[in-house]
């Protein structure tokens, strides 16, 4: 499990992945339950032969958005960012993958942005780890994306990323540099 978010039906949402026993591949999930943890819906936000992974999931006007990582299960070393629109019920709006799709990005954490886009956080390989922020528009379309390369050892990634009260954003992330600020 990734998240568990209220809806407005006063039923939760949970998202994640789980590994299919079948094709030994992790399939991304929403799962709508009542207050009593009694299922109402299962839906599935992967496509066929792929591998995705669920990491992070927001509340929206239209439901919620829900973000992590997929890649083709045929190739190996190659990862790309993956975010599904889904209504309060977890029914699929919209889906898209996103990114460098000549490199592993991963992508851990989102947030709404002042103009109703979106901020990604994560991590690209290049081969190194290097920390990566990608920005949304309102409608999921990459608008532009950062690599932050003076952060070069291993492991180096965004975990999360919370609007401050002022308009500015707060990242936390890899080992590393776990105190560092960086201002987008």
């Amino acid at each position: 499990m990734a998240s568990i978010l209220e809806n407005t039906n006063n039923n939760y949402l949970i998202s994640g992945s789980v590994l299919n026993e079948t094709t030994f591949l992790w399939n991304a999930y929403g799962i709508e339950i009542n207050q009593y943890g009694e299922q109402l819906s299962l839906n599935d936000y992967f496509l066929p032969n792929t591998e995705s992974t669920i990491k992070d999931m927001i509340a929206t006007e239209y439901g919620f958005f829900i973000c992590g990582w997929s890649h083709d299960a045929n190739i190996t070393g190659v990862a790309e960012t993956y975010y599904v629109m889904v209504d309060n019920h977890g029914n699929h709006i919209q889906s898209d993958t996103l990114g460098n799709p000549n490199y592993v990005n991963q992508i851990y954490g989102c947030c709404r942005t002042a103009d109703n886009g979106y901020f990604l956080v994560g991590e690209l390989w290049l081969p190194q780890h290097y920390p990566y922020l990608l920005k949304l528009d309102s409608l999921g379309n990459q608008v532009w994306d950062s690599i932050y390369y003076e952060y070069n050892t291993f492991n180096n990634l965004f975990k999360d990323i919370v609007p401050a009260d002022d308009g500015t954003y707060h990242i936390g992330g890899g080992e590393a540099w776990n105190d560092t600020q960086c201002d987008v």
